[in-house]
């Protein structure tokens, strides 16, 4: 396979490259399988802490399978940005080390998104 990593400038501070130019060089691509964490994810939706919403959304729109991976502790919050409902992803994958939060399990239950949870 091949893994394709889109430029943009760096942000020392959270350390990714998300700014423009990587948000229009999706617009010439399409994914087999996207993998995306987030900051929070909740019933309520699945959050990151930066703008990075649109970009997160282009990945979701344009990929045949999305991918959530979050650790538990991100379970259950929120954080600044929604960029997704939870059941926009194929296949969420989380932690063992907290529980899934109840209105979050039966939203996921209700829906073609699959929760698997990995123990540690």
């Amino acid at each position: 396979g091949t893994l394709i990593l889109l430029g943009g400038t760096v942000r020392p501070h959270d350390r990714n490259a998300i700014d423009a130019y990587a948000t229009e060089s999706l617009n010439n691509f399409r994914f087999d399988i996207a993998f995306i964490s987030a900051s929070a994810v909740a019933a309520q939706g699945v959050f990151n802490a930066s703008l990075s919403d649109i970009y997160m959304r282009k990945l979701i729109d344009q990929s045949t399978v999305s991918v959530l991976v979050a650790d538990s502790d991100k379970l259950g919050g929120t954080s600044t940005h929604r960029f997704a409902a939870a059941t926009d992803f194929d296949h969420i994958f989380v932690d063992n080390r907290a529980p899934v939060p109840q209105d979050l399990q039966e939203l996921l239950d209700n829906s073609h998104t699959q929760l698997t949870v990995v123990p540690l």
